[in-house]
């Protein structure tokens, strides 16, 4: 049904000297920007299955650029699903993590790879899938459950469009 993924942060295409956080620069200028999002709560959905959502996702550099900050806030039903991300170099890993936080008291790391203009999230209970569209005017999301490393439901799928 959905393929592995493995993280596998991708510095192929990058000079030897850059440091990882210059790399990591390069790989999300993609998903900078601000973008507003549509689409439906998976039957996998702890709440709202199968419900329409809307909302924005705004990714943003931590001034230094260092750290690439992603909130989200997303209405569903009479529910709502707020959150802030930050994205980084891990030294301890050697690869890129994402802490996020949300309104609902989780707090979820995962590993992230990013190879063109797709982005991986790999936690222990959930994954993502981030597209932009090589013209960088549209995103489509997919985050999936998880047990034991295998797919086991889609949490929700999501579309946006650039508007910033």
């Amino acid at each position: 049904m959905h393929e592995d993924i493995t993280p596998d942060f991708d510095l192929k295409n990058f000079k030897d000297e850059e440091s990882p956080q210059a790399r990591i620069h390069h790989s999300f200028e993609a998903f900078l920007g601000i973008w507003a999002v549509h689409g439906r709560n998976g039957s996998s959905a702890p709440d709202e299955a199968q419900t329409e959502m809307s909302g924005t996702e705004v990714y943003e550099w931590l001034e230094g650029e260092k750290f690439m900050i992603y909130r989200w806030n997303r209405t569903f039903g009479e529910a709502k699903h707020v959150g802030i991300g930050i994205f980084g170099f891990d030294e301890e890993q050697q690869g890129v993590t994402a802490d996020f936080f949300d309104n609902l008291g989780y707090h979820r790391r995962y590993s992230a790879s990013v190879v063109g203009t797709e982005m991986h999230l790999l936690g222990k209970s959930e994954r993502a899938r981030i597209f932009v569209d090589p013209n960088g005017s549209g995103m489509r999301i997919l985050w999936e459950s998880l047990k034991d490393s295998h797919v086991t439901g889609i949490l929700c799928e999501l579309s946006g469009q650039r508007t910033q």
